[in-house]
């Protein structure tokens, strides 16, 4: 049987075990705990980089948003001029016509001795909308 002194030698062995594995345990664990901190620094940097990266492009948006709407209403008014002009020139195409056919009336009137009949080109309504009677 073991002694009293053996059993406490075996318990303060165990012990300064224990503490030795202890104080392991404690360096590992501030060893990670600097480690974490670096990542947790590292991953906020980051967190802002990427926070003011995507403000950059929201405000880029934005600014081609209101260029895109510029654009749309310099393109309304050019359609709506084009259409303007489009609808004047079928107007004088057609005011244009009337006059040739009645000079050609008059012309056919007057018979041989006023002048003769002349060859004329006419429109063949490419690209002229009739216009509505009023």
């Amino acid at each position: 049987m073991p002694s009293l002194q053996d059993i406490a030698d075996q318990i303060d062995a165990s012990l300064n075990q224990l503490n030795a594995n202890t104080a392991a345990i404690r360096t590992d664990t501030t060893e990670i705990r600097t480690e974490l901190s670096q990542v947790d620094d590292h991953l906020e940097s980051g967190v802002a980089t990427l926070a003011d990266g995507l403000f950059a492009i929201l405000e880029q948006e934005r600014r081609a948003n209101s260029i895109a709407v510029h654009q749309v209403a310099q393109n309304d008014t050019i359609i709506c001029w084009l259409d303007n002009i489009a609808e004047l020139l079928c107007g004088m195409t057609r005011k244009l016509t009337q006059q040739v056919d009645l000079q050609d009336r008059l012309v056919l009137i007057g018979g041989p001795a006023r002048g003769h009949r002349r060859a004329r080109a006419r429109p063949r309504g490419r690209g002229v909308r009739p216009r509505p009677a009023a």
